[in-house]
């Protein structure tokens, strides 16, 4: 499957996922036909991207990384918590540490090495999966730092209420397309602020939960907010949720920008290593992520084109591609499909595509 812009001419596509509102209920399976009113109703709803389904991706690995049940758990308690907040400005410990638990017990009977995240972006509501996809990626760097369980938990908690605080903020502000005023962009920085007061408040939750909520935005380098806290000044489990914060926050679609893809995002968080973001954890992070996750469409040097299988655990930049055509110019020569294992070749990726881009010169194929 792959992730595709929802727009008109996915119509007669097959879905590669369900599709889910935020109640976690089921609005189209996986395997239906798109139609034009269902392509209208999703994008009326604020979706941004679906997964498609199609023989190009026969053979690809798609075990997510958190079970469907898991993941529409976790989006019902999120909008709850938020809910709660938002109204009546209150944090149910329970429905927290619950959510957390299941998650961190998932995560710890994964032993992959590298991290594919082509299936955690199955919930198009950016409040609720970001703060689990946050969740996730911050457990999972602390696992590879080797972090106890009970730590694990307790980090847990913090990165998924990060933001609680930005639900205070109006949505105008929040999803406003144009850029920020000055004023706009204070009222923003004081989610930090009103996210850690309203953690701490909570008996059961540790000083650290609000801290990370608190110092997510702090910087390395001291540029950062709302202290502008320097390197060891920043609590450690607040240094692992910006790094999981910036990455999801980059590879995800927004009303106000276009996300990126994952090898890009890399590049760019590289280019911050040491400044905004901790050298020693980041290193960790950038060499366990899916550099080109399952699905993903790359070229390599040669110009071949293929589609990643599966992840090498030795190597997160080299993993199993299946070839599919060959660039020449502006057209994509299609080949007999064969596997090629990046980690015993020579040859590197060049770049990533998306899929769209691969279909419009599939049209005049030679």
């Amino acid at each position: 499957m792959f992730l595709y812009p929802l727009t008109p001419s996915l119509e007669g596509k097959a879905l590669g996922q369900n599709i889910y509102d935020d109640n976690g209920n089921v609005l189209l399976k996986k395997g239906v036909i798109l139609k034009r009113p269902y392509i209208k109703k999703l994008l009326k709803m604020g979706y941004f991207e679906v997964y498609i389904q199609d023989e190009l991706s026969e053979g690809v690995d798609d075990t997510p990384l958190l079970k469907e049940k898991t993941k529409k758990r976790a989006v019902l308690t999120i909008k709850k918590i938020m809910q709660d907040y938002e109204s009546r400005a209150r944090i149910q410990y329970q429905d927290v540490c619950s959510i957390v638990s299941n998650i961190v017990d998932e995560l710890m009977d994964q032993n992959c090495r590298v991290i594919s995240l082509q299936g955690l972006k199955a919930y198009d509501s950016y409040t609720f999966y970001h703060s689990i996809n946050v969740c996730a990626l911050a457990v999972m760097l602390a696992r590879w730092c080797y972090y106890t369980k009970d730590k694990l938990v307790e980090l847990g908690m913090g990165a998924l209420l990060h933001d609680l605080g930005k639900q205070k903020i109006p949505r105008e502000i929040l999803n406003k397309r144009d850029k920020l005023s000055d004023e706009e962009w204070e009222y923003i920085k004081k989610h930090t602020d009103e996210g850690y007061e309203a953690i701490r408040k909570v008996p059961q939750l540790s000083s650290i939960c609000a801290h990370i909520a608190y110092q997510h935005h702090e910087r390395i380098d001291g540029k950062g907010y709302p202290r502008g806290l320097q390197g060891d000044e920043i609590l450690g489990q607040a240094r692992v949720v910006s790094i999981a914060d910036a990455f999801d926050a980059i590879t995800s679609q927004r009303p106000y920008r276009d996300k990126l893809l994952p090898y890009k995002a890399v590049e760019i968080m590289e280019k911050s290593m040491g400044t905004q973001f901790d050298e020693e954890l980041l290193e960790v992070f950038l060499n366990s992520i899916a550099v080109y996750p399952n699905g993903s469409v790359v070229e390599l040097e040669n110009d071949l084109m293929g589609i990643v299988l599966k992840q090498n655990t030795s190597n997160n930049r080299k993993p199993r591609v299946k070839i599919i055509g060959q660039k020449v110019s502006d057209t994509i020569v299609l080949l007999e499909p064969y596997e090629l294992d990046l980690d015993s070749q020579e040859l590197s990726i060049k770049r990533a595509w998306e899929r769209y881009e691969l279909d419009r010169l599939m049209k005049r194929v030679i």
